[in-house]
């Protein structure tokens, strides 16, 4: 990338951190919307290879499926995984001869809530415990008192801009510290913007693996909570009156890109997907019903570890180093006899998630499959509902924060951490 191509009106140089960010939006935008392109067509066809539901929502006008199948992404079938949520919203309170009138409002609010400020809101606080003036132990003492912990947890996802590319001028630029959190109106992509890089963190995403049982000791895998996505305009809708009994369809999506650095331990989920994209978009019906609808598809995984991770793997490399190369002869047999070990085993040496289920399969013949649910398919249906309850309960908050604004077209009587956050 040339300096002719740089924005820097800003003041904001970009380093190579950013520019490997970057340098991957073609490709990944090109690659997510495949993806989006194929589950259209699929979705419209209900021709999904294996479809199953992801979860139960008691006493609420809720649909929502997840899946497995295979999707073509650059001129190969790559395998995918993703869920389906279509959720109630809100509905306007007046009489039947208001409602013509008052769903028009509805649309009105719903597309300036969602195309100007959901992505500043879309996050949200737990409630912690209080107590002024309660003592601040050292953190080594911290497991043996009662004192209300000092941090705060959050709900949802929290979400900034990082990146632009300028839409008349094609110069790539870095959004200023002081606007990160003030996310761009989406109607503005595909105007002034070809497209914008955000940071999606995804709080609270840990998935418990417990392939022993409930009573014995078990893993929380925490998965890594942020995911840099791209927005395009072929990701943004903002659509009056799209067809019979629809007032307006508004929403945005992302395609996800890969965290170039800082790999850690988990290899797989937000950060890590090799191609997929996420959308979420708001209907309002004639009635004055809203509903939210959200998408997300991803490549299954091939791992969950990193295998540059892998203990044994780092061993024989750390033995070798310290021995200067001596230990490679030394311990070629050993590599050579796990290189002939089978699949399940050389698996769980290398991930010890995926290899463990393997192991437990191949040892009880199948029964750990069929009848404690522990197998490859059941462990991916458990990261879908995961995804699931992450997103419900990113929905669900959000209403709150809705309906506490009047009127979000009046922008200066609004709050100015929806303004400025």
């Amino acid at each position: 990338m040339t300096d002719v191509q740089m924005d820097s009106g800003d003041g904001c140089d970009l380093t190579d951190e950013d520019l490997a960010i970057i340098s991957q939006v073609d490709g990944a935008l090109a690659a997510g919307l495949q993806l989006k392109e194929w589950w259209e067509r699929t979705n419209a066809a209900g021709s999904y290879a294996y479809r199953f539901p992801t979860a139960l929502t008691l006493n609420r006008p809720d649909f929502s499926f997840a899946f497995l199948d295979q999707a073509p992404v650059n001129g190969a079938m790559m395998p995918v995984l993703g869920d389906l949520q279509d959720l109630f919203y809100d509905r306007i309170k007046a009489p039947e001869a208001a409602v013509p009138a008052a769903a028009r409002w509805m649309r009105d609010q719903i597309r300036e809530f969602v195309l100007h400020y959901f992505a500043r809101v879309s996050s949200s606080y737990l409630p912690k415990a209080f107590e002024p003036g309660a003592p601040s132990p050292p953190a080594f003492l911290n497991p043996f008192g009662l004192c209300p912990g000092k941090g705060v947890e959050k709900e949802g996802f929290g979400q900034t801009q990082l990146y632009y590319k300028l839409r008349g001028s094609g110069r790539v630029g870095k959004f200023p510290e002081k606007e990160r959190f003030a996310v761009v109106d989406m109607r503005e992509i595909g105007a002034k913007y070809d497209w914008i890089v955000g940071n999606a963190r995804m709080f609270g995403f840990n998935v418990s693996f417990t392939p022993l049982g409930q009573q014995l000791p078990y893993a929380e895998i925490p998965f890594k909570e942020a995911q840099l996505g791209v927005i395009s305009k072929e990701l943004v809708a903002n659509n009056d009156n799209p067809e019979p009994g629809v007032l307006g369809e508004y929403g945005y999506g992302l395609a996800t890109l890969v965290t170039p650095v800082n790999r850690t331990l988990v290899d797989y989920g937000p950060g890590y997907f090799d191609a997929g994209f996420m959308t979420f978009t708001w209907r309002v019906l004639e009635n004055g019903e809203a509903r939210a609808r959200l998408v997300f598809v991803a490549n299954q995984p091939e791992r969950i570890l990193n295998p540059a991770l892998n203990p044994l793997d780092v061993s024989l490399k750390l033995a070798n180093v310290l021995s200067c190369g001596l230990t490679s002869k030394l311990l070629a047999p050993i590599e050579n006899a796990l290189d002939r070990l089978p699949l399940p085993v050389r698996s769980a040496l290398v991930d010890p998630v995926f290899g463990s289920v393997a192991l437990a399969n191949l040892t009880t013949g199948g029964l750990a499959g069929r009848e404690l649910c522990i197998s490859r398919t059941d462990l991916e249906k458990l990261f879908l509902f995961y995804h699931f309850t992450a997103i419900y309960t990113l929905i669900v908050n959000s209403v709150l924060t809705w309906r506490q604004i009047p009127d979000w077209l009046d922008s200066d009587a609004l709050p100015k951490w929806v303004t400025k956050n």
